[in-house]
């Protein structure tokens, strides 16, 4: 895949990568993935298994407060860059983006 790759995220563009344009939010590739699969299955609560799998390979298992940390990176870049809070917790099951 080449980089950076490109997406918006409402009204903010994104870039995963070095390389991005200066009025996109550079995001790490993993941050970018993770973002891109919460915004593709917006609306679906997603599993931390079923994150894990797609994003890292392998399940960290429960203890692992991997996931988490990305999905606060994630949400300081979305609000530092002026998005509305767009990641929803879903206690004990996951995360989602809301549609639309």
């Amino acid at each position: 895949m080449l980089w950076p790759r490109r997406m918006a995220c409402g009204s903010i563009p994104v870039a995963g990568g070095p390389g991005g344009r200066p009025s996109e939010l550079e995001l790490s590739k993993t941050e970018f993935d993770l973002l891109e699969m919460l915004v593709r299955n917006a609306g679906i609560v997603l599993s931390h298994s079923a994150i894990y799998d797609q994003i890292w390979g392998y399940d960290f298992g429960p203890e692992s407060k991997n996931l988490a940390v990305y999905i606060s990176y994630l949400r300081r870049k979305l609000e530092s860059a002026g998005a509305p809070p767009l990641i929803r917790t879903v206690r004990g099951v996951g995360y989602s983006v809301s549609p639309g």
